[in-house]
């Protein structure tokens, strides 16, 4: 997620459309937050912050 990150952040730098990154940052934390869940890795921490990446 480290480039996801540097992605966006170069895209915001140079005023470049970042909706697409962003969408794909988020993805890419919700589905590593999936991955404790189903791997039994997860703590209610993890659930918190899944909680606040999906929409009510």
């Amino acid at each position: 997620m480290e480039t996801v990150e540097d992605m966006l952040r170069l895209s915001t730098d140079r005023g470049l459309p970042a909706d697409g990154i962003r969408f794909q940052l988020d993805t890419f934390r919700i589905l590593a937050l999936m991955r404790e869940v189903l791997l039994g890795t997860d703590t209610s921490d993890t659930h918190a912050r899944l909680a606040a990446l999906l929409p009510p």
